[in-house]
This record gives C-alpha cells, sequence and structure tokens, in this order.
C-alpha cells in the first residue's frame, strides 16, 4: 500500500470518526430535530431552539431523537393507562397479585406481594382480573411495552 492510500483510508477513518462523534455529543443542541409526543398523544416534530417549550419537554423526558423511539413510548404510555385502568388500587388487607417477567424462560409470573408494594407495579384482586387485563391489553403489547422483550 503507498502513502496516498494510506492517506485516503485515514481520511475516510476520520471522516467515520467525527460522524460518531457527532452522534454522541450532547442532545438536543441548537438547531437539532427532535421528536415530542403533544398533549393530545400525537409524536410531533420541532427544531431544537432551547425556549421554554424545548425546556418543558426535557425536564419530563419528552424529547427523542428519532420518531420511532418517540412512537415506542406513546404506544409504552398507553399500554400502562390500559393495564392501570384494569387493575384494582394496592391494598395490605387484601390478598392480591402483581406480575413481573422471568427473563429466563420467557414468561409472566404471578406475584404475591404481601408486604410490599412495588412502584410501578399493577395489582390484582384475583386472578381472573389478571388474565382479563392480559388478554384485553393483549399479552404481547405487555410484553413489548411494559417489559421490552421483542
Amino acid at each position: 500500500m503507498n502513502a496516498q492510500d494510506e492517506i485516503k483510508e485515514l481520511k475516510q477513518r476520520i471522516a467515520e470518526l467525527e460522524e460518531l462523534a457527532k452522534e454522541e455529543r450532547e442532545f438536543p443542541q441548537l438547531g437539532d430535530e427532535y421528536w415530542y409526543i403533544d398533549n393530545d398523544g400525537v409524536v410531533m416534530e420541532m427544531e431544537w431552539r432551547g425556549i421554554e417549550y424545548d425546556q418543558g419537554r426535557l425536564s419530563i423526558d419528552n424529547v427523542y431523537r428519532t420518531k420511532e423511539q418517540a412512537e415506542f413510548v406513546l404506544e409504552k404510555l398507553k399500554v400502562k393507562a390500559e393495564l392501570r385502568k384494569l387493575s384494582d388500587s394496592w391494598d395490605l388487607e387484601k390478598t392480591q397479585y402483581t406480575f413481573s417477567f422471568n427473563w429466563e424462560v420467557g414468561e409472566f409470573e404471578i406475584d404475591y406481594p404481601d408486604y410490599n408494594q412495588y412502584p410501578g407495579s399493577y395489582y390484582f384482586d384475583g386472578l381472573d382480573s389478571w388474565e382479563q387485563a392480559i388478554e384485553s391489553v393483549g399479552e404481547e403489547r405487555i410484553k413489548k411495552y411494559i417489559f421490552e422483550v421483542e
């Protein structure tokens, strides 16, 4: 390989590294395009100007690099809302059930929280309620959007 070929390769590698550094920089910056979920549940695109609206969205983690990221979060919020509507309030005086995902076997597991309340959990007064929630919301949607299982 001659010196000219080596220079060409190095320039190409530098260009690749500069693109990588651009992707790794802090996001968002002035002029960046970003995606967010508006108050009607619609994914919207906006240019970052650093104004109050931009800062407000960023403060609640509602700024996404891609439309796909924002759409995923929107669907996750919908699944959480559906589960919340179908679940019961946590009650220490009742025998209730909650669920988790066992990654080793790839299935849901029913848990009995007893005296522990787990953040982000959904509680059901009976197994029938849990099964109805699974049927209504969809097992695959729960796996994908709550546990992020593909």
